[in-house]
C-alpha cells in the first residue's frame, strides 16, 4: 500500500513559504532557528499541534520521527521542521521504501538558493510506521463489478480508536462511482488495525482497474 506521495505536498510551498516570512516578522532569527533543533522543533509542535523525535534525518537510523493525528498532518510538519531548521525548501522527489521492516519516506531536496548546475542536494529519512496498517485487508473486486467492467477511484476515511488502533467507522469521501466498488473498500477497510496511542484518521486512495485494485 502506498501512502499519499511527499512531492503532491508542493501545493503547501506558499504556505510554508508565508510560514518563515511570519518566523522573520515576529523577530525571531532564522539563523537561531535553523542552528537550534528543540526551537526548530518546538515552534513546529506548537503550530501544528505534533511532536517531534528520533534524529537528524541523515539515514534510515537517524530518521525524523513526526507524532500527528494523520498521515497528512505529519508530512506537513515534517516539511515545516526541515524549512526551519535547515533551511531546505524545493523537493525534486520522494518514495516510500523498506529498510529492516520498517517503512520510510525518504525525500530528496534541492537547494533553490545555489546559482549554477548541478545544484546542491540533500536526502531527509521520516520515519512513518505509525501511519500504515499493522493489519489490513485488500478490498475484493466483486465478480459482478468485473463482469460488468467496472472501473473507478475514490478516497476512503478512516476513524481510528488510538487507545486500540482498531478502525471504528469508514466513509468514502469520495466515492468510486458505483455503490457496489464503494462497499468493497468499506467492508474491507472496517477490518484494519493501526498501533495504538497513533493516528485517530487516515486517507485511502483507491482505484478499480481491468487489471484489479491499487491502493
Amino acid at each position: 500500500m502506498s501512502l499519499p506521495s511527499p512531492v503532491v505536498a508542493h501545493v503547501s510551498t506558499m504556505r510554508l513559504y508565508l510560514f518563515i516570512a511570519g518566523v522573520f516578522l515576529t523577530g525571531c532569527a532564522a539563523q537561531s532557528f535553523a542552528a537550534n533543533t528543540d526551537r526548530a522543533a518546538t515552534a513546529v509542535e506548537r503550530r501544528e499541534g505534533v511532536a517531534i523525535g528520533g534524529g537528524d534525518g541523515s539515514s534510515f537510523d537517524k530518521a525524523i520521527v513526526v507524532h500527528a493525528a494523520s498521515s497528512q498532518q505529519a508530512l506537513l510538519a515534517g516539511f515545516e521542521y526541515i524549512a526551519l531548521r535547515y533551511g531546505w525548501f524545493q523537493i525534486i522527489s520522494g518514495s516510500t521504501v523498506r529498510y529492516n521492516g520498517k517503512p520510510y519516506k525518504v525525500l530528496t531536496y534541492q537547494d533553490h538558493r545555489a546559482r549554477g548546475d548541478p545544484k546542491p542536494k540533500r536526502v531527509f529519512y521520516f520515519d512513518v510506521s505509525e501511519y500504515l496498517p499493522t493489519y489490513s485487508v485488500s478490498p475484493e473486486y466483486p465478480r459482478e463489478a468485473r463482469d460488468k467492467g467496472l472501473t473507478g477511484k475514490g478516497m476512503a476515511l478512516a476513524k481510528v480508536d488510538p487507545a486500540t488502533g482498531h478502525v471504528m467507522s469508514v466513509s468514502m469521501v469520495k466515492s468510486t462511482g458505483h455503490d457496489i466498488l464503494d462497499n468493497a473498500v468499506l467492508r474491507a477497510v472496517r477490518q484494519w488495525r493501526f498501533r495504538p496511542k497513533g493516528i485517530t484518521t487516515f486517507e485511502i486512495p483507491i482505484q478499480f482497474t481491468v487489471k484489479g485494485v491499487i491502493y
